[in-house]
């Protein structure tokens, strides 16, 4: 056993989203292996927005929260954990979207400027991308 895992009672394992990788679905099969008792956790995230969770939730066990507690505010803490990406061009943002889609659908993709502040200037650019039937 790894020493930092000794004196663990049990694990929480956050993972990145289960719709963006296979990771989640590759630790489900080695949970079984481990001694001590462990709860795989969909961050629903990828990159610091799993980073956020696991940090939040060391922070938790430092406080002496146990694993029901940790959970439930995981859980709400993924509800405002939200991680954006700008693809260089639209031909990469059709190319890395569109392993997320149902088999048989197209990603379409318009872009639309928009305007806005949020506690002083700003300004975001949007891409409105739906899925359509077809090649």
């Amino acid at each position: 056993m790894s020493s930092w895992l000794l004196g663990a009672t049990e694990i929480i394992s956050i993972h990145v989203s289960r719709s963006l990788s296979g990771v989640l679905d590759t630790a489900q099969l080695a949970v079984g292996e481990a001694p001590v008792p462990v709860t795989l956790f969909d961050s629903g995230s990828l990159t610091l927005g799993v980073g956020f969770l696991a940090w939040a939730a060391a922070e938790m066990v430092a406080e002496g929260a146990g694993r029901d507690g940790i959970i439930a505010a995981l859980n709400d803490l993924r509800k405002c954990t939200h991680v954006m990406a700008a693809p260089d061009t639209l031909e990469q943002l059709r190319q890395r979207a569109q392993h997320l889609l149902p088999e048989g659908q197209v990603l379409s993709v318009d872009v639309t400027p928009v305007l806005g502040t949020h506690l002083g200037p700003g300004a975001v650019g949007f891409a409105c991308v739906s899925a359509k039937d077809g090649a």
